[in-house]
Protein backbone atom coordinates (compact mmCIF):
# COMPACT_ATOMS: atom_id res chain seq x y z
CA UNK A 1 0.00 0.00 0.00
CA UNK A 2 2.69 2.03 1.31
CA UNK A 3 4.62 2.42 -2.05
CA UNK A 4 1.44 2.28 -4.56
CA UNK A 5 0.25 4.91 -2.64
CA UNK A 6 3.08 7.33 -2.96
CA UNK A 7 3.35 6.48 -6.07
CA UNK A 8 -0.20 7.99 -6.97
CA UNK A 9 0.64 10.87 -4.42
CA UNK A 10 3.75 11.59 -6.21
CA UNK A 11 2.27 11.45 -9.85
CA UNK A 12 -0.40 13.89 -8.88
CA UNK A 13 1.77 16.74 -8.01
CA UNK A 14 5.01 15.93 -9.56
CA UNK A 15 5.95 18.86 -11.91
CA UNK A 16 5.27 18.69 -15.64
CA UNK A 17 8.41 17.69 -18.24
CA UNK A 18 9.86 20.48 -19.45
CA UNK A 19 8.88 21.76 -22.60
CA UNK A 20 12.15 21.53 -25.27
CA UNK A 21 13.24 25.57 -25.99
CA UNK A 22 13.43 26.69 -29.91
CA UNK A 23 16.57 28.24 -30.65
CA UNK A 24 15.70 31.66 -31.03
CA UNK A 25 14.24 31.05 -27.36
CA UNK A 26 17.31 30.14 -26.04
CA UNK A 27 19.12 33.20 -27.32
CA UNK A 28 16.37 35.13 -25.47
CA UNK A 29 14.44 36.61 -28.60
CA UNK A 30 11.06 36.04 -29.79
CA UNK A 31 10.29 36.55 -33.17
CA UNK A 32 8.92 39.85 -32.91
CA UNK A 33 11.81 40.43 -30.87
CA UNK A 34 14.36 39.54 -33.77
CA UNK A 35 12.13 41.83 -36.13
CA UNK A 36 12.36 44.88 -34.19
CA UNK A 37 16.03 44.45 -33.56
CA UNK A 38 16.82 43.95 -37.50
CA UNK A 39 14.58 46.79 -38.14
CA UNK A 40 16.66 49.33 -35.48
CA UNK A 41 19.76 48.00 -36.82
CA UNK A 42 18.47 48.91 -40.25
CA UNK A 43 17.27 52.29 -39.44
CA UNK A 44 20.99 52.96 -37.79
CA UNK A 45 22.70 51.78 -41.05
CA UNK A 46 20.58 54.43 -43.26
CA UNK A 47 21.65 57.20 -40.40
CA UNK A 48 24.98 56.29 -40.71
CA UNK A 49 24.87 56.30 -44.46
CA UNK A 50 23.27 59.24 -45.10
CA UNK A 51 25.26 61.42 -42.48
CA UNK A 52 28.06 60.34 -44.30
CA UNK A 53 26.82 61.19 -47.75
CA UNK A 54 25.81 64.64 -46.41
CA UNK A 55 29.70 64.98 -45.01
CA UNK A 56 30.62 64.07 -48.51
CA UNK A 57 28.81 66.64 -49.72
CA UNK A 58 29.96 69.06 -47.86
CA UNK A 59 32.65 68.97 -48.19
CA UNK A 60 32.52 68.95 -52.21
CA UNK A 61 33.83 72.70 -52.15
CA UNK A 62 36.29 72.18 -50.53
CA UNK A 63 37.71 69.52 -52.91
CA UNK A 64 36.95 71.06 -55.80
CA UNK A 65 38.98 74.11 -54.91
CA UNK A 66 41.97 71.73 -54.00
CA UNK A 67 41.45 70.51 -57.26
CA UNK A 68 41.31 73.90 -58.82
CA UNK A 69 44.87 74.97 -57.24
CA UNK A 70 46.21 71.71 -58.49
CA UNK A 71 45.15 73.00 -62.25
CA UNK A 72 46.06 76.13 -61.77
CA UNK A 73 50.16 75.03 -61.34
CA UNK A 74 49.84 73.44 -65.05
CA UNK A 75 48.90 76.74 -66.38
CA UNK A 76 52.22 76.65 -68.47
CA UNK A 77 53.36 75.88 -72.16
CA UNK A 78 52.91 72.46 -72.24
CA UNK A 79 50.35 71.61 -69.53
CA UNK A 80 47.55 73.18 -70.80
CA UNK A 81 45.73 69.63 -71.27
CA UNK A 82 46.57 68.42 -68.64
CA UNK A 83 45.00 71.96 -66.91
CA UNK A 84 42.10 70.76 -68.88
CA UNK A 85 41.57 67.50 -67.05
CA UNK A 86 41.95 68.86 -63.48
CA UNK A 87 39.75 71.88 -64.10
CA UNK A 88 36.89 69.61 -65.62
CA UNK A 89 37.98 67.20 -62.37
CA UNK A 90 37.30 70.14 -60.12
CA UNK A 91 33.84 70.78 -61.66
CA UNK A 92 32.71 67.27 -61.57
CA UNK A 93 33.03 67.07 -57.83
CA UNK A 94 31.45 70.91 -57.29
CA UNK A 95 29.77 72.33 -60.29
CA UNK A 96 29.04 75.38 -59.25
CA UNK A 97 33.15 76.99 -59.12
CA UNK A 98 32.51 79.34 -61.54
CA UNK A 99 36.48 80.27 -61.90
CA UNK A 100 37.06 76.57 -62.69
CA UNK A 101 34.95 77.53 -65.58
CA UNK A 102 36.57 80.72 -66.26
CA UNK A 103 40.62 78.89 -66.19
CA UNK A 104 39.29 76.08 -68.22
CA UNK A 105 37.75 77.97 -70.77
CA UNK A 106 41.08 80.22 -70.63
CA UNK A 107 43.11 77.24 -71.25
CA UNK A 108 41.00 75.67 -73.98
CA UNK A 109 41.29 79.35 -75.74
CA UNK A 110 44.98 78.88 -75.78
CA UNK A 111 44.33 75.12 -77.09
CA UNK A 112 42.45 77.15 -79.93
CA UNK A 113 39.52 75.49 -78.63
CA UNK A 114 37.56 78.73 -78.78
CA UNK A 115 33.74 77.16 -79.28
CA UNK A 116 34.76 75.54 -75.70
CA UNK A 117 36.05 78.71 -74.26
CA UNK A 118 33.22 80.29 -75.07
CA UNK A 119 30.87 77.76 -73.75
CA UNK A 120 32.82 77.90 -70.22
CA UNK A 121 32.78 81.70 -70.09
CA UNK A 122 29.27 81.10 -70.47
CA UNK A 123 29.18 79.10 -68.05
CA UNK A 124 30.85 81.09 -65.92
CA UNK A 125 28.90 84.01 -66.19
CA UNK A 126 25.84 82.30 -65.23
CA UNK A 127 26.98 81.14 -61.96
CA UNK A 128 29.01 83.75 -61.05
CA UNK A 129 28.71 86.94 -63.50
CA UNK A 130 33.11 87.04 -63.58
CA UNK A 131 33.54 90.22 -64.97
CA UNK A 132 37.13 88.28 -66.51
CA UNK A 133 34.67 85.95 -67.99
CA UNK A 134 32.79 88.77 -70.12
CA UNK A 135 36.52 90.34 -71.22
CA UNK A 136 37.96 86.54 -72.25
CA UNK A 137 34.91 86.21 -74.25
CA UNK A 138 34.97 89.41 -75.51
CA UNK A 139 38.25 88.81 -76.84
CA UNK A 140 37.33 86.18 -78.40
CA UNK A 141 34.45 88.02 -80.46
CA UNK A 142 36.96 90.69 -81.41
CA UNK A 143 39.29 88.50 -82.70
CA UNK A 144 36.71 86.91 -84.87
CA UNK A 145 35.84 90.37 -86.18
CA UNK A 146 32.37 90.16 -84.51
CA UNK A 147 33.23 94.02 -82.79
CA UNK A 148 29.26 94.34 -81.13
CA UNK A 149 29.41 90.97 -79.22
CA UNK A 150 33.10 91.99 -78.36
CA UNK A 151 32.36 95.82 -77.52
CA UNK A 152 29.07 94.20 -75.39
CA UNK A 153 31.30 91.76 -73.46
CA UNK A 154 33.29 94.68 -72.61
CA UNK A 155 31.02 97.06 -71.66
CA UNK A 156 29.30 94.32 -69.49
CA UNK A 157 32.99 93.51 -68.01
CA UNK A 158 33.18 97.01 -66.59
CA UNK A 159 29.63 96.86 -65.62
CA UNK A 160 30.62 94.44 -63.00
CA UNK A 161 33.79 95.28 -62.34
CA UNK A 162 36.36 98.47 -63.88
CA UNK A 163 39.10 96.84 -64.49
CA UNK A 164 42.30 97.63 -67.15
CA UNK A 165 42.13 94.87 -69.27
CA UNK A 166 38.42 95.78 -70.09
CA UNK A 167 39.06 99.38 -70.58
CA UNK A 168 42.57 98.13 -72.75
CA UNK A 169 40.42 95.40 -74.50
CA UNK A 170 38.07 98.16 -75.25
CA UNK A 171 40.67 100.52 -76.12
CA UNK A 172 42.21 98.19 -78.67
CA UNK A 173 39.14 97.75 -80.10
CA UNK A 174 38.04 101.63 -81.03
CA UNK A 175 41.47 102.10 -82.08
CA UNK A 176 40.88 99.10 -84.62
CA UNK A 177 38.22 100.94 -85.89
CA UNK A 178 40.10 104.11 -85.85
CA UNK A 179 38.54 105.82 -83.22
CA UNK A 180 41.86 107.50 -81.61
CA UNK A 181 39.92 110.04 -79.68
CA UNK A 182 37.52 107.06 -77.64
CA UNK A 183 40.81 104.67 -77.75
CA UNK A 184 42.63 106.84 -75.62
CA UNK A 185 39.96 107.65 -73.47
CA UNK A 186 39.92 103.99 -72.60
CA UNK A 187 43.34 103.95 -72.20
CA UNK A 188 43.11 106.82 -69.89
CA UNK A 189 40.85 104.83 -67.47
CA UNK A 190 42.98 101.47 -68.28
CA UNK A 191 46.26 103.35 -66.67
CA UNK A 192 43.95 105.24 -63.72
CA UNK A 193 43.61 101.95 -62.54
CA UNK A 194 46.84 100.19 -63.75
CA UNK A 195 49.24 103.31 -63.77
CA UNK A 196 52.55 101.17 -64.75
CA UNK A 197 51.42 99.16 -67.29
CA UNK A 198 54.14 99.29 -70.47
CA UNK A 199 51.63 97.58 -72.89
CA UNK A 200 48.90 100.06 -71.87
CA UNK A 201 51.44 103.26 -72.43
CA UNK A 202 52.03 101.71 -75.30
CA UNK A 203 49.02 101.19 -76.52
CA UNK A 204 47.81 104.93 -76.15
CA UNK A 205 51.04 106.46 -77.48
CA UNK A 206 50.25 104.36 -80.73
CA UNK A 207 46.46 106.03 -80.44
CA UNK A 208 48.00 109.20 -79.70
CA UNK A 209 49.94 109.32 -83.12
CA UNK A 210 47.20 107.98 -84.75
CA UNK A 211 45.09 111.00 -83.80
CA UNK A 212 48.28 113.59 -84.83
CA UNK A 213 50.00 113.81 -81.18
CA UNK A 214 53.09 113.28 -81.60
CA UNK A 215 54.92 114.75 -78.75
CA UNK A 216 52.01 112.91 -76.44
CA UNK A 217 52.95 109.46 -78.25
CA UNK A 218 56.72 110.13 -78.05
CA UNK A 219 56.07 110.95 -73.62
CA UNK A 220 53.96 107.45 -73.52
CA UNK A 221 56.83 105.48 -75.55
CA UNK A 222 59.16 107.42 -72.84
CA UNK A 223 56.88 106.41 -69.82
CA UNK A 224 56.69 102.76 -70.76
CA UNK A 225 60.47 102.25 -71.42
CA UNK A 226 61.22 103.79 -67.81
CA UNK A 227 58.84 101.36 -66.39
CA UNK A 228 60.38 98.40 -68.41
CA UNK A 229 64.24 99.54 -67.40
CA UNK A 230 62.82 99.46 -63.88
CA UNK A 231 61.28 96.21 -63.53
CA UNK A 232 63.79 94.54 -65.37
CA UNK A 233 66.32 96.38 -62.58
Amino acid sequence: MNDSVWARVWNAIKPPPAVPRRRDDQRGLNPTQKKMLWASLAVIVLILAAWQGYVYLASAPLRAQQVYEQAMTQMSPGHYADAVRLFTRAVEIYPQLSVAYLERGNALNILAETEGAIADYDKAIELGGLPAAYTARGRIFMARGEKQRAEGDFMRSIGVEPTSDAYYQLGQLREAAGDHIQAILNYDQALRIQPDSPDILLARAQAKKGKGDEAGATADRQQAYDIEHRIRR
